[in-house]
């Protein structure tokens, strides 16, 4: 009983003699107990051969609970977006404790991804957004890049310069003409070696469908529930 409250009742069962006399259990479930610290005691009324007796009272905290729900049981985005869901977090009666939300409250997401909270925690009852931030296929082509381009434009600008100076001092030396045109060949050729380096980018987040779940545990750890939805990245 809680005070002078009866939970219920249950009968002893089997016996054990010690130096107390002979020593019965009895086991009794309660599906629900007050919010807060409860003192509890078991009691043996007694009968025509046992007298009555009490245990020794014994203190049950119990916290509110929570229930968390997604608004909505799939979501969807496209490689290098995103997608969002609203999670209400429902206090029962005299709950107010706090839920922290961050990047490792949700598991199951995709590669290259990754997820954030708005706002990062809710007292009591409230709502947060969640939402899923995926990565964009990438490719690295160098021979396009304007790196690759300024140096091949350089190698040619060098190489016009060196034609121009030989031709104007030496006009009869044809071997110094041949030269720069090499030397010009040769400055082109080693800018389009440089392309063939380029790296091979990045696939982004893979495509297909995804069972993410959110884990919501109070602040000091004691309660703790999870929500799920599918995410479909396309």
């Amino acid at each position: 009983m809680i005070g002078n409250t009866p939970l219920g009742s249950a009968t002893p069962s089997g016996s054990n003699l010690d130096s107390h006399g002979i020593t019965s259990v009895a086991t009794f479930y309660v599906s629900s107990l007050p919010i807060g610290t409860n003192a509890i005691t078991a009691q043996y009324s007694g009968d025509t051969n046992y007298s009555a007796s009490s245990a020794s009272q014994v203190s049950v905290s119990i916290d509110a609970d929570f229930g968390i729900a997604p608004a909505n049981i799939s979501v969807s985005a496209t490689q290098g977006g995103s997608a969002s869901n609203t999670l209400t977090i429902t206090g029962q009666t005299g709950y107010n404790s706090t839920i922290n939300f961050s990047s490792v409250s949700c598991t199951g997401l995709p590669l290259l991804s990754s997820c954030s909270f708005s706002p990062v925690s809710v007292t009591g009852s409230g709502t947060t957004i969640v939402s899923v931030q995926t990565k964009a296929a990438t490719s690295a082509a160098l021979l396009g890049s304007p790196f690759h381009s300024s140096w091949r434009s350089l190698g040619l600008v060098f190489a016009g310069v060196f034609l121009l100076t030989f031709r104007r001092r030496y006009r009869s030396a044809g071997v110094f003409c041949v030269f720069a045109v090499t030397l010009a060949l040769g400055m082109s050729g080693c800018g389009g070696g440089s392309s063939g380096g380029g790296g091979g980018g990045s696939p982004g987040t893979p495509k297909g469908s995804y069972m993410v779940t959110v884990t919501a545990t109070t602040a000091d750890k004691v309660v703790s529930h999870t929500a799920s939805f599918s995410l479909v990245v396309q």
